[in-house]
């Protein structure tokens, strides 16, 4: 399930899900154009290996900067643009 949203422009927007996806969105499109698997990497349950979710999202609005916080607690920073999310670093 998708757990956080954020606009970057009147037309796109980012979402991180509990599955560690992190989504690239045009308005236009009923799917995301660019998707970021695992994003912030596995992290390890109690069961054995599972994702890090995606808990939080910021953007700098009408970039293409988007930042995102995980489960794993740290930060990471991505380029959205032209249907791909890069990793910055």
């Amino acid at each position: 399930s998708i757990d956080c949203v954020r606009m970057l422009t009147n037309q796109s927007f980012i979402t991180g899900s509990q599955d560690g996806s992190l989504c690239y969105w045009q308005a236009t499109r009923k799917k995301p154009v660019a998707t970021a698997r695992d994003a912030h990497g596995a992290g390890m349950g109690a069961g054995g290996a599972m994702c890090n979710w995606i808990s939080a999202l910021g953007v700098v609005p009408h970039t293409d900067l988007v930042a995102s916080g995980a489960a794993d607690g740290h930060v990471r920073f991505w380029k959205a643009e032209a249907a791909v999310l890069e990793p910055v670093y």
